[in-house]
Order: structure tokens, then sequence, then C-alpha cells
């Protein structure tokens, strides 16, 4: 389990008698994960996006005299891959020029991608 796995959910109170104490608040969670509310709209940003990060956000804003509003998203991360091989049907590494080659014959050039999601 990561840090940033330990962060379910931030509560604010954002109410007039509470606002005074969020008023200039910028909190670093964990490892790059910030919630502003001294700018609006108050913002969750996320720095150097990790494969960790990667699951359901949810924002609830509860009002007064309105129903509740619940917005979600799902986050993707893509990692690339760390290795790329190439090779032939015998399984001989490829690299640079392959050949000579005769006209007419059959060439089958195999990608293998490892790491990456």
């Amino acid at each position: 389990m990561t840090n940033r796995d330990k962060a379910s959910f931030i509560y604010v109170d954002n109410s007039p008698t509470k606002r005074q104490s969020i008023r200039h608040w910028a909190w670093l969670l964990w490892g790059g994960l910030y919630f502003v509310t001294m700018s609006q709209p108050s913002s969750l940003t996320v720095e150097a996006v990790q494969l960790d990060d990667e699951g359901l956000y949810r924002c609830r804003v509860d009002f007064k005299n309105s129903p509740t509003r619940n917005f979600q998203i799902r986050l993707a991360v893509v990692v690339p891959p760390h290795q790329l091989l190439l090779y032939d049907e015998a399984g001989r590494d490829v690299a640079g020029v392959v050949g000579p080659l005769e006209e007419g014959s059959n060439f089958t050039l195999l990608c293998e991608l490892r790491g990456g999601k």
C-alpha cells in the first residue's frame, strides 16, 4: 500500500461559520496530492501522476436548501513499456538492417513489449 492509497476522502465544511478557518488552506495530502480551497473553484491537483493514482475520484457538494450533487471521474494512467524487443521467426534478435532477402521470400518480424500498462 502506498501513501496515496490512504487518501480515501477529504471533508471540507465551507459553510459561512467555518469558512474563515479554511480560507487560506492549501494542504499537501500525500506525496503530490493537493487540495486547494483558496482559489475558486476549489481543486484537487495530482502532481507527477503515477499508476497508483489510477481510480475513481468523486466530488460531493451538500447544499443547505438544495439536493446534494455528486460528480465522479475515473482516472486511467498509461504507463509506457520499458523494453521493446524485435526478433525474427527463429527467435534471433533483429536490429538495424535485416537481410538481404530474396525477392518473393517471406519475412516475419515479431515485436514484443515488456512492461507498461
